[in-house]
C-alpha cells in the first residue's frame, strides 16, 4: 500500500487542511481495534470528516505537543438506533497538511479539560492566539 495515499482531506475553521492517509484508516484506526468497535469507527467516518470542518471545540493535547484533539457530537449506529455520543479526533499537526491519527465515539466525552490549552470555541466563533 502506498503509504501517501489520500483517503480524503478537509479544511478546519482555523484554515488548516487535515488529510486522513488509508494507511492510517486500515493499520490503526480500524485493524487495531476489536471488531465492533472498527465498525463503528468506519461507520461514523462521515461525521468525523464533519466534526473536523466544524468542530465544537478544538484543544490543544496535554500529553502529545504535536496533537490536536477535536470534539463536537455526532449521530452513531448503535444497533438498528443511532444514538448521540461524544465525537473525538486526534490529529497530528506538526506537519502540513496535518494528519487524522485517530478517533472515537463515547456516551461522554471525558477528556480532561482544566489546563487545555483551548485553541477554538464554536460558541463564541473564535481562536486562541494560535
Amino acid at each position: 500500500m502506498d503509504e501517501n495515499a489520500i483517503r480524503w482531506k478537509v479544511t478546519d475553521p482555523l484554515g488548516n487542511e487535515i488529510v486522513l492517509r488509508e494507511i492510517d484508516m486500515n493499520d490503526h484506526i480500524i485493524s487495531d481495534h476489536a471488531d465492533k468497535d472498527a465498525a463503528i469507527r468506519v461507520a461514523i467516518e462521515d461525521e468525523v470528516k464533519y466534526t473536523l470542518q466544524h468542530p465544537r471545540f478544538i484543544l490543544k493535547d496535554k500529553k502529545f505537543v504535536n496533537r490536536w484533539r477535536y470534539f463536537d457530537l455526532a449521530a452513531v449506529p448503535f444497533g438498528e438506533d443511532q444514538k448521540l455520543k461524544g465525537v473525538g479526533i486526534i490529529v497530528e499537526v506538526e506537519i502540513r497538511p496535518f494528519r487524522v491519527v485517530t478517533w472515537y465515539a463515547r456516551r461522554v466525552i471525558d477528556e480532561p479539560y482544566k489546563d487545555e490549552e483551548l485553541i477554538y470555541d464554536a460558541r463564541v466563533q473564535r481562536a486562541s492566539h494560535i
